[in-house]
């Protein structure tokens, strides 16, 4: 009876071990998968922290500094959008006789028609809505870093809005675009075109689909903060 009794301890006690041993195994398996590999919440924190940096720098920035930053993208949109006006003027009075570097571009009849009757109308729209106008300043301030850093290095003596216009001039201007400098100054981007431009002449292409103020301004935000492949922003990035 003792031996028996012996027999059935000993077996209730292996059993409890193993179960505990088991147990504890689990334990560290569930604790080294959390730790280790490929962890989606901590990449989303990665994320979330590097647009939380971007927003407390946006958020030093004084209100002058702000509006000064949206002006200058302004500006850029603005001065492109009177070459489609004029190059919409010369079509209805059949006079395209005038040689530009975006040829292919300002000789699309329905662009040219887009942005010359929609964009004018945008524009005064944004420019009475202070709001919508820092939303933009936060959105441009990736591009807007890469070509201030560009200006430093290749136009020191100019204003950034000075190197902007005259980026989007030499664009337009044989002798200018020919000239290798301007090539490197304004970043290389094809034979015609340069990159300055190039950045805020697709973005305006990609907002003016839209129909309403709404639509293209939400477009616009999208635009200059999304890195898709060959979008505006990713080939600013990838400027040599």
């Amino acid at each position: 009876m003792f031996m028996i009794n012996f027999i059935c301890y000993l077996i209730l006690y292996c059993t409890l071990l193993l179960y505990c041993c088991r147990d504890n195994s689990s334990v560290v398996s569930k604790k080294d998968s959390l730790s280790g590999g490929s962890n989606p919440t901590q990449s989303v924190l990665q994320t979330k922290t590097t647009k939380e940096t971007t927003q407390e720098k946006n958020n030093t920035l004084t209100a002058e500094e702000q509006q000064n930053r949206f002006k200058t993208f302004k500006e850029a949109i603005d001065k492109i959008s009177l070459y489609y006006i004029r190059a919409k003027e010369q079509y209805e009075n059949k006079s395209i006789t005038w040689s530009v570097n975006f040829k292919k571009e300002l000789e699309s009849r329905k662009l040219v028609q887009r942005v010359a009757t929609k964009y004018p109308d945008f524009s005064e729209w944004l420019s009475k809505n202070i709001l919508k106008q820092k939303e933009l300043d936060n959105a441009f301030d990736s591009a807007y870093n890469i070509l201030e850093r560009k200006r430093s290095i290749h136009a020191r003596d100019k204003t950034l809005d000075q190197y902007i216009s005259e980026a989007i001039d030499c664009s337009f201007d044989k002798a200018c675009k020919d000239n290798k400098d301007s090539s490197k100054k304004y970043g290389s981007f094809g034979k015609y075109n340069n990159l300055t431009i190039v950045f805020f002449n697709n973005i305006l292409k990609d907002i003016i689909v839209k129909d309403t103020n709404e639509e293209i301004f939400n477009a616009l935000k999208k635009s200059l903060t999304n890195e898709i492949v060959d979008g505006p922003l990713y080939l600013l990035r990838n400027w040599q």
